[in-house]
């Protein structure tokens, strides 16, 4: 296992630990009318889905209020606002449909709409989280065991200038998403990253063996960085 992906289990972890409690974070919002919005917000790290629609905020000057009126808050829609930093991350605005997970996921979101998705891995590709939001109505275990399948198992979602617009993973072509990185590719052709090695003469069968054989988002996410490293090496020199 790679350093790269004992990143992204500790990444990961650092989200779904289970005691984290609702804390008030700063955030900084950039909106799209060009206003930058400076505030405080509270965040249940147990629940991220919560905050891809958009973020409910209070000033800052209500810190260590007791009570906070219902005046105070003021609500930013995704649709609103183009990106936002609490807590540490960087979160983008984006149009996209996040997957729904099977009985116990809620269809609705699985409609395409604004989500405030957060940014895993930044560079010449850009990766975005995007949570899939639990039904309602659940509680005891049941609750427990659906939030951290929810959490653990984000969306990813793809971005990078020669596309036209953020897509998932699962539909990204990964073969010419890393053409224009000759080490990355040759390795890729070789199956040194999971994947099927492709065959020369065998167009349709390599098509299918790539298809089902790179399922593996860790495996993916180490190859997209290994790209990055190598492309902003090359931009430096």
């Amino acid at each position: 296992m790679t350093r790269f992906i004992l990143t992204i289990l500790f990444f990961l972890s650092s989200i779904i630990i289970l005691t984290a409690q609702t804390s008030v974070v700063d955030v900084k919002i950039n909106l799209k009318n060009g206003e930058t919005v400076e505030a405080l917000m509270r965040i249940n790290t147990n629940e991220p889905w919560r905050y891809q629609s958009g973020l409910v905020t209070f000033p800052k000057e209500l810190r260590d209020a007791v009570k906070i009126r219902k005046k105070d808050y003021k609500t930013y829609k995704a649709k609103e606002i183009l990106s936002c930093e609490y807590n540490g991350r960087y979160y983008k605005s984006v149009k996209v449909a996040i997957n729904a997970r099977e009985e116990y996921g809620s269809q609705l979101h699985m409609l395409p709409g604004h989500s405030l998705l957060q940014r895993f891995q930044e560079g010449t590709i850009s990766v975005y989280l995007g949570y899939p939001t639990p039904k309602g109505g659940l509680s005891g275990d049941l609750k427990a065991k659906v939030y951290k399948d929810h959490r653990t198992n984000p969306d990813f979602f793809i971005e990078k200038a020669t596309m036209k617009k953020i897509k998932n993973m699962d539909i990204v072509n990964m073969e010419k998403l890393i053409k224009d990185c000759p080490k990355v590719a040759e390795k890729y052709k070789n199956g040194e990253y999971g994947n099927y090695a492709m065959e020369d003469g065998k167009k349709l069968k390599n098509f299918m063996k790539k298809v089902s054989s790179m399922k593996d988002y860790t495996k993916k996410l180490d190859m997209i960085a290994e790209y990055n490293t190598i492309m902003a090496s090359e931009a430096s020199k």
